[in-house]
């Protein structure tokens, strides 16, 4: 049974995120998204979200949260969901969006391309390589990023310098979500079912895990030691 009866979005709510200080933010289809009070239930603010929210994230700090569009456009927002900007430049929808310990913004999209934000309207970084739309990012490790996308490849990028360290293929069609195991290593998944180990240095560490026919995300335990996919 649910714990709370939280007020509703009034279409499909595809992206949850914890914030730092353990508030709840979540993106809809019904062009919003909303920050939680997960204790009482609360909804604390509505954000705008163009014609859907496709993805969300908080600022390591807690004084920001991200907002990616199905309309290409990121919107930021302060704690309070008090909207502060808009970032254009994603042709697509906005797939992913993270913060990177130096405070800027990453951001991928069905344009193939990931890209870097600072304060400029315009990125500090465009990283391009996949043939297709990048599905998921996330920060592999303090240094680096990790991406997957349509044309089947798992990629890993430097973030200082904006290089691709490798990129192999390995799973058979899109690959769609993946999950930070700590000590230099994640695990990616897709519609193969398959679920795959890397490590971040050097690539595929031996043995992969069998999921289900078509995997659409993937967490891992706090401490690493089990995974939900």
């Amino acid at each position: 049974q649910p714990r709370l009866a939280l007020a509703r979005h009034s279409a499909s709510v595809g992206t949850v995120a914890w914030t730092p200080d353990g508030k709840v933010i979540s993106g809809s289809l019904d062009a919003t998204a909303r920050l939680w009070d997960p204790t009482s239930g609360k909804c604390l603010a509505v954000m705008p979200a163009g014609i859907g929210a496709s993805c969300v994230a908080a600022s390591p700090d807690g004084k920001r949260l991200a907002i990616g569009g199905k309309d290409s456009v990121i919107r930021e927002c302060d704690a309070a969901g008090k909207p502060l900007r808009e970032i254009k430049g994603h042709r697509g929808y906005v797939r992913a969006v993270l913060y990177l310990p130096d405070g800027r913004l990453a951001s991928c999209a069905d344009d193939g391309s990931i890209r870097l934000w600072g304060e400029s309207p315009d990125p500090v970084a465009t990283l391009e390589g996949h043939r297709g739309g990048v599905l998921a990012l996330i920060l592999a490790d303090g240094k680096h990023l990790a991406s997957a996308g349509r044309d089947g490849s798992v990629r890993v990028w430097e973030i200082a310098s904006g290089k691709q360290l490798w990129s192999k293929v390995e799973h058979r069609g899109y690959v769609t979500c993946l999950a930070a195991a700590g000590q230099g290593s994640f695990y990616s998944s897709g519609r193969d079912g398959r679920i795959l180990r890397w490590n971040v240095a050097s690539g595929l560490q031996p043995g992969e895990m069998a999921g289900a026919a078509w995997t659409d995300a993937l967490a891992v335990t706090p401490g690493g030691s089990g995974l939900w996919a």
